[in-house]
């Protein structure tokens, strides 16, 4: 089975930094983020090099319609999340987690 690792909070720094790791290793990647979309996109263009498939998605996780947007651009793409690495808002993400569940 395929990994598919979603990378909250990914389109800079410690976020960052584990979704080139997860390319490399030939994981497929969701950089998810919120705003920088110059960064996201450069960030999926420079790791898609490591033939790992990556995606880039806008979406405010600590919404209950920024989590269902988020997996509804998963799956069809990258197939069902494996892994998550929450990088982004953890509190409200429980919150949203659990309604969700």
């Amino acid at each position: 089975m395929e990994k598919v690792l979603l990378v909250t909070g990914a389109s800079s720094g410690i976020g960052a930094a584990v979704a080139e790791v997860a390319a490399v290793s030939c994981h497929s990647v969701c950089i998810n983020y919120r705003n920088n979309t110059q960064k996201a996109e450069k960030l999926k263009e420079s790791i898609s090099i490591y033939n790992s498939r990556v995606i880039a998605v806008k979406a405010n996780i600590s919404t209950k319609y920024g989590m269902l947007h988020l997996f509804k651009e998963i799956d069809p793409k990258l197939d069902t999340t494996t892994h998550l690495v929450n990088n982004a808002g953890v509190i409200a993400q429980l919150n949203v987690l659990k309604e969700l569940h």
